[in-house]
């Protein structure tokens, strides 16, 4: 034992310990040694490729030949996919902000937020036309501008300012919008999705006949242009002569999923609630979806997939025409672990069985 303190020392102790010391340290040594030598296989720097290459890069003729099938399926009797998707001025950087990367058999995709579109961007919109056949189209909203109209007025009541007045919303609302609509010809759309989600009481009336008055005169000018009106449809007066002409020769009427509508009879209802007052024969609907996202985690309505099931239950139907879906929010639908796009691609596939995504 070592003595106390102040006792005749003994190095017993001290070389026992020492020793120990020491053969642990070779131990370790020589331990550490084996292990390099014997992964030396592994440890053996490698210069690894982490970018996969793209199926045009793979197999430039299978693509080639993809590509070929899949504008040929757009010239046939099909069911249609709309698909939207968020602009950006910003060069993008995630794969759900490029045209070219949504599911090759949408037919269309439409642009929300198309203001200072990036033009990385913008060469996507002829491009993925020209590769697949996928018309691009610019997105026109009346509740993005209600909510600045509505930002103003507030201020006004703050700061104890009388309220606008009718004529001051009509031309608030024709300014915005043909702010809009400019960018039809700046970017080179094929054509508009007019969202009008409104009604008439109030100065809301002159609302209407600002946004949809610009709206008229636009397709005027643009005849051969895709226009698709979405929102509240029952509340555009199919009485107007103008409205109406609006109304028959756009392609389509986007009536949107609602949280109630989860089932076909529940669909059913809400078309012909939205498109009450136009005739039958121009009931020519796309029912628009949405998927779950980080904001809104949970299904709202109907699912893509029951929607495009009731596309086909419906074919035969008196009182409209079902002619495909969308998925307003098709960007949300690229992060899903088991495959991107799942739900838009699987919707797809339930309209038009020989379409595999």
């Amino acid at each position: 034992m070592r003595p106390a303190c102040g006792g005749t020392a003994s190095l017993d102790w001290v070389s026992n310990d020492y020793l120990k010391i020491i053969g642990m340290k070779r131990i370790l040594f020589f331990t550490i040694m084996l292990a390099l030598v014997s992964c030396s296989d592994w440890v053996k720097p490698e210069s690894l490729s982490y970018m996969p290459q793209r199926p045009s890069e793979s197999d430039p003729d299978g693509y080639a030949n993809h590509l070929a099938a899949v504008k040929a399926y757009k010239n046939t009797e099909h069911n249609v996919m709309i698909l939207g998707m968020l602009g950006t001025a910003d060069a993008p950087v995630s794969r759900p902000q490029h045209l070219m990367n949504m599911p090759d058999s949408a037919d269309f995709i439409y642009i929300q937020d198309a203001v200072n579109l990036h033009s990385s961007l913008v060469s996507e919109i002829r491009e993925v036309y020209e590769t697949k056949g996928t018309r691009t189209l610019l997105y026109v909203d009346f509740a993005v501008i209600e909510e600045e109209w509505t930002a103003l007025e507030d201020a006004k009541v703050d700061a104890g300012k009388p309220a606008g007045t009718a004529a001051e919303a009509e031309a608030f609302f024709k300014e915005k919008t043909q702010a809009q609509i400019e960018n039809f010809s700046k970017y080179g759309f094929s054509g508009v999705v007019v969202s009008f989600e409104g009604n008439t009481s109030g100065n809301r009336a002159y609302m209407q006949k600002g946004f949809l008055g610009v709206v008229c005169d636009w397709h005027k000018a643009n005849p051969d242009a895709i226009i698709i009106l979405r929102g509240t449809i029952r509340n555009i007066e199919y009485t107007d002569p103008e409205y109406k002409k609006l109304i028959d020769d756009s392609m389509y009427q986007m009536v949107v999923s609602t949280e109630g509508s989860t089932s076909a009879v529940e669909i059913n209802k809400q078309v012909t609630r939205i498109l009450s007052y136009v005739p039958e024969k121009q009931r020519r609907v796309v029912f628009e979806t949405t998927v779950p996202s980080v904001a809104t985690p949970e299904q709202t309505g109907a699912t893509p997939q029951v929607a495009a099931e009731w596309v086909l239950k419906e074919k035969n139907s008196s009182n409209f025409t079902p002619y495909g879906i969308s998925v307003g929010n098709a960007y949300d639908d690229y992060y899903r672990q088991e495959q991107i796009y799942k739900n838009a691609r699987a919707a797809i596939t339930i309209m038009n069985p020989v379409v595999t995504e």
